[in-house]
């Protein structure tokens, strides 16, 4: 009688499918395309793999860019080993399909690993906590990171550690907001000084947000709400969000006006400004106060100035890195450089319209000294007119001069430096 499979004869199918893909995105990513969305293209493409299929495929990619760094060499590229690797680096209790792969090819699993500090995985496997992101990181990290090897060291680290969802309780909201998700099983945590942010370290589904009737509730990172909490727009007010994205702070600035109030968000991607409308529309109060366009920022002129203009610049995104980590291998340091020179001129174009005792809010997701502090210092040297507004840390309380970093390990979240100024002219 022959002996039963000690393993689920669709395995090795499983296993070459899923290196095949890994090795698809890879090569997207090298070429500048962002892996989530070359993964929704995949899903749609192929209707029938099945949820744990598609949650495992994406849980072995964004492993495999977290860990590029230590795990791969594209000199002699081994894309197998690097995904079994890099999974056993996030995961204490390996994939079944994974464990099968590793005892396949005699690569050693150790159950301790991901449990380890950083430091302490790095020591474990000879590897430099420098090599999980590229070399000219370490010479554009902001301010504090340069002058600091302990603040540098803690920023690597927390690219390594993907935060929790975190979610705004809007304005709206009853005492009871939040009973809708823990009856669907979710842990929810509210944010110590900050009772409207909300975390869960479990995916949460947009289904149950959306339900009818909707929850008064939105997916939006802690180091992003930051930004409307000092931006702190005024009931009556009317802002310009000249970067909107898909309208998280839009949203935002409209629900601390209490919808008494307007926002015009432009955004120049069209896919994006798409999601933008789309997402507005979800939010019957928010229609009726927010307009979008999908237009650049740079050429659009308005027929009068505005209280307070955000400019939530594209940039290097570094801040976020800890969520999308192949977007690490798509930036370069001259692509630094370019953005920097566009969020200069976002600047300069947004002073243009703003009303005298207005504000002008600068936002970057990212820890580059390129995109913060230089950025600033240009246009304040431009702008003698615009003077540094002072507020208080929005997760402190602590004073800030016009300048702050939210620290990715505060929320935890992702990192953000936002800077604020007043118009003192005419």
């Amino acid at each position: 009688m022959s002996q039963p499979t000690p393993y689920p004869s669709s395995y090795p199918a499983q296993a070459d499918r899923l290196i095949q893909t890994l090795e698809a995105v890879d090569r997207a990513v090298a070429q500048g395309q962002p892996a989530d969305r070359w993964l929704s293209r995949l899903f749609r493409s192929q209707r029938g793999l099945g949820s744990q299929t598609r949650r495992l495929t994406s849980d072995a990619v964004f492993s495999f860019f977290r860990w590029r760094g230590w795990v791969f060499d594209p000199a002699a590229p081994d894309y197998p080993t690097a995904l079994i690797q890099a999974h056993a680096l996030d995961h204490a209790a390996p994939h079944p399909l994974i464990a099968w792969m590793a005892s396949e090819r005699s690569v050693a699993m150790s159950a301790e690993l991901a449990g380890l500090p950083l430091s302490e995985k790095g020591h474990a496997l000879d590897r430099d906590p420098a090599d999980l992101v590229p070399a000219w990181c370490h010479e554009r990290l902001i301010r504090p990171a340069a002058e600091n090897p302990d603040f540098s060291a803690q920023c690597l680290a927390a690219l390594q550690e993907r935060p929790p969802t975190w979610l705004r309780v809007e304005q709206r909201a009853g005492a009871d907001a939040l009973a809708p998700l823990e009856a669907h099983g979710y842990t929810l945590r509210r944010h110590h000084s900050r009772p409207r942010a909300v975390s869960s370290s479990d995916a949460i589904s947009r289904a149950h947000l959306e339900a009818k009737p909707r929850l008064p509730l939105q997916i939006q990172d802690l180091a992003s709400q930051c930004v409307g909490w000092i931006a702190a727009p005024r009931s009556g007010q009317v802002w310009w969000d000249c970067c909107a994205g898909s309208g998280g702070k839009s949203l935002h600035l409209i629900d601390l006006m209490r919808y008494r109030g307007r926002v015009f968000a432009s955004e120049r991607d069209k896919q994006t400004a798409r999601a933008l409308q789309a997402r507005v529309q979800q939010h019957p109060e928010a229609a009726k106060q927010i307009s979008s366009r999908c237009v650049d920022a740079l050429g659009v002129s308005w027929p009068k100035p505005f209280d307070g203009v955000l400019v939530d610049a594209p940039c290097s995104g570094m801040g976020t890195w800890s969520r999308n980590p192949d977007a690490r291998w798509r930036m370069s340091a001259r692509r630094v450089d370019a953005l920097a020179r566009r969020q200069v001129a976002l600047l300069d174009h947004a002073a243009k319209w703003i009303r005298p005792g207005g504000v002008l809010v600068y936002a970057v997701c990212t820890l580059t000294e390129t995109e913060t502090h230089a950025v600033c210092e240009q246009f304040e040297t431009e702008h003698g007119s615009f003077a540094r507004e002072t507020f208080k840390h929005p997760l402190t309380g602590a004073a800030c001069d016009g300048h702050v970093l939210i620290e990715p390990w505060t929320g935890p979240s992702g990192a953000m430096f936002i800077a604020k100024w007043r118009y003192a002219g005419s």
